[in-house]
């Protein structure tokens, strides 16, 4: 057997036994994939359906998708639902998972913000000691 015969098969071995893994052991075992946390439920579907694939499921556009998973916008309830079915989750486990999308978004930003403000010479009037706010 050569040896790009048996790295195929290894490859497509790893394949397989990342493919039948629960969404939560998926992060811990593949460095680089997104860690966001619906797109890592999209991403545990059998045979891992793009984004473009879902968003036709759930009759919506692939932007409006891009941008519920990574916690940027909220959907109506009604998408939610479709979302969940999709993914093979309750809606109230996907809204937490998009919670936590949202924060952690949110944080990102609000360091980005402040690096920005003390780039600048600014000074965070909340980051002072001593004084008290009116």
């Amino acid at each position: 057997m050569s040896v790009k015969i048996r790295a195929r098969a290894s490859v497509r071995r790893r394949r397989e036994y990342h493919k039948s893994l629960p969404a939560s052991r998926v992060l811990r075992i593949l460095p680089g994939m997104p860690t966001n946390p619906l797109m890592v439920l999209r991403l545990a579907l059998p045979g891992q359906p793009s984004m473009r694939e879902v968003a036709r499921k759930l009759g919506c556009s692939q932007t409006l998708l891009n941008k519920f998973e990574r916690g940027e916008i909220k959907i109506g309830q009604e998408l939610l639902e479709k979302y969940a079915k999709v993914v093979g989750r309750t809606p109230a486990d996907v809204m937490e998972r998009w919670l936590h999308a949202a924060l952690e978004l949110n944080r990102q930003r609000r360091l980005e913000l402040q690096a920005d403000l003390r780039a600048l010479g600014v000074k965070d009037p909340r980051l002072r000691r001593g004084r008290k706010s009116a």
